[in-house]
């Protein structure tokens, strides 16, 4: 990971170590600091120490990081209704049933904010709250998201690996703007100033590579544009980018040459030694490499005695709903039971797949998995002697995907 300013990774580093503090209670990191700095509360409440070592300032420092960007919950910009001290997410939701309470809901937030909080799935049992990082997929915060997260606050624009097309390289322009040469004349021409365009394309001293074939008549176009902008057009047009790439690179390193007074390719073998290099790297990398055939799934029936349940869940962005399919059948293939069931419509495809999850396992007993979701299904699963979750492919899980899809 490339970074730019020391003392954002230096603290993007720290609010890991306050990460760990946060979430990883079995550690003997954990255990040491806590008995020293925060016995009888979290990261969260402990203050700095009369006089405190630089780890502890540190770990403080990144403390600050995760609270300003780590959340609770979701954000809101409807009025407050209810007073400071009452305002937390259990006043929403009915204790008795696990559901979210609808009109509390609709009095306190906007129509939009009502929808989405009433779409989020609920665990069916009792869970401790938790801090998420919302800048990463899982939740869990990392070093990289932490700095992108501090570099990006401050204005900045994200560091990223530099490239031809980005005017990196050292090109007179480039060294005499870094204060490295004093001008930035090319020393070809004599006359224009050598930026990336210009060493490639468009310095008289090159001309004849490119007048040399027929193909390259549109650069004339490009005169002005950046270098960026010359391969973006290649290959959006498809006019033989891998081409143009292999002929830059030669007249490149001929720049090179000359410039440290080695033997420089002669520009009328420039042409025909890029398409042999051409030639040669297709040949090393095939452009259509053959299709793999996918293996056919098919349904397998469970061992005898034991039934087995699948499940899908399916969604209609349109209609602003999901459903979810579960399907019970016994060793023979014989269909037990099955169930075809309208929900909310949750955040993400991973939402509803752990809810058709939560719901198989709810819905197996009356014949005899993402985040709090899966720990559901987890608990549920108990109570029975023998259970195991696996995915398959569509073609395996038709039945339950055709239920899945019945509702609409």
């Amino acid at each position: 990971m490339s970074f730019k300013d020391l003392t954002m990774f230096n603290e993007a580093v720290f609010a890991k170590l306050s990460w760990q503090l946060l979430h990883d209670d079995n550690s003997l990191f954990f255990r040491v600091f806590k008995a020293r700095f925060f016995p009888n509360g979290s990261i969260l409440d402990a203050k700095e120490s009369a006089s405190p070592s630089y780890a502890w300032k540190g770990i403080l420092i990144g403390r600050d990081v995760i609270l300003k960007g780590a959340l609770w919950r979701p954000k809101v910009i409807s009025p407050i209704i209810f007073e400071p001290q009452n305002s937390s997410v259990e006043v929403l939701i009915n204790q008795s049933n696990c559901r979210w309470r609808s009109e509390v809901i609709d009095h306190c937030f906007n129509l939009a904010e009502a929808k989405m909080i009433k779409n989020i799935p609920l665990s069916s049992t009792s869970q401790p709250d938790k801090l998420i990082w919302p800048f990463t997929p899982t939740g869990q915060y990392s070093v990289k998201s932490g700095y992108r997260f501090l570099f990006e606050g401050n204005n900045a624009q994200p560091p990223s690996s530099p490239s031809s097309s980005q005017e990196a390289l050292p090109t007179k322009a480039n060294l005499n703007r870094q204060k490295i040469v004093p001008d930035g004349v090319c020393d070809r021409c004599k006359r224009h100033s050598e930026d990336n365009s210009h060493a490639l394309f468009f310095c008289s001293d090159v001309q004849v590579v490119w007048a040399s074939d027929p193909q390259w008549q549109w650069l004339l176009a490009m005169q002005g544009q950046t270098a960026k902008e010359i391969f973006k057009r290649a290959l959006e047009e498809d006019r033989n980018a891998t081409l143009l790439a292999f002929t830059s690179w030669a007249i490149w390193n001929r720049r090179n040459q000359i410039r440290t007074g080695q033997t420089a390719w002669p520009l009328n073998q420039i042409p025909n030694t890029s398409k042999e290099r051409k030639i040669e790297f297709q040949l090393l990398h095939p452009s259509n490499p053959k299709q793999q055939h996918k293996k056919h799934t098919r349904w397998k029936p469970p061992a005898e005695d034991n039934l087995k349940v699948n499940y899908d869940g399916a969604i209609f962005q349109e209609q602003g709903r999901a459903c979810i399919g579960v399907v019970i059948r016994n060793s023979a293939g014989g269909v037990m039971a099955s169930l075809s069931q309208q929900i909310p419509l949750p955040t993400t495809v991973a939402q509803v797949e752990a809810m058709a999850a939560r719901r198989a396992v709810e819905f197996a007993p009356s014949l005899a998995l993402h985040g709090l979701l899966i720990r559901d299904a987890q608990d549920l699963a108990i109570s029975f002697t023998s259970i195991n979750f696996s995915h398959v492919c569509r073609q395996g899980n038709i039945v339950a995907h055709n239920l899945a899809r019945r509702q609409f």
